[in-house]
């Protein structure tokens, strides 16, 4: 894998990242990494705060990618994952990409299996953290405008009276 300064993109765990922005913005395009996620790897490998993506040699990349993966074996702290206590395996990481697509899914699915209010809220389309529903965030199927039917004017039949000869 060989990083020029000419190329624009850099696939990084299977997401192309802009080469020509700094570390911490581009790294946040790769799903399931944040601004203080992405900041603390820029710390432990030592990176100046303008570095770039351009500037980055294939050694750093891969003790990047490791550190990504398995950021729990490297050092990081507990609070910064996203995947703290699984309720499947009560472990604590951090889920990037595809996978945390996968993850979100099947959480959603079991709310919705067990019938929880938020798994209820998921079902029906609705916000699922207290807002207010009534007014804001109108999205999904419109139901669109209800018209009564005009109803027409009926003219009176006047009766024809016959005239005797």
């Amino acid at each position: 894998m060989d990083i020029n300064e000419k190329d624009v993109y850099i696939r990084i765990l299977n997401v192309n990242v802009n080469s020509q922005e700094k570390f911490i913005y581009g790294m946040r395009k790769i799903k399931g990494i944040g601004l203080r996620f992405s900041t603390i790897l820029q710390k432990k490998l030592h990176l100046s705060n303008v570095s770039k993506i351009s500037e980055l040699n294939i050694d750093i990349l891969e003790t990047l990618n490791d550190q990504m993966i398995k950021p729990e074996e490297k050092g990081f702290p507990i609070w910064i994952m996203n995947r703290i206590k699984d309720y499947r395996s009560f472990e604590n990481g951090q889920v990037i990409s595809s996978v945390l697509e996968e993850y979100i899914r099947e959480d959603i699915d079991r709310l919705v299996k067990t019938k929880s209010n938020r798994g209820e809220r998921h079902l029906r389309g609705l916000k699922t953290r207290g807002q207010h529903t009534r007014t804001n965030g109108r999205k999904g199927k419109t139901m669109g405008v209800y018209r009564r039917k005009k109803k027409t004017k009926k003219t009176k039949k006047t009766k024809k009276t016959k005239k005797k000869k």
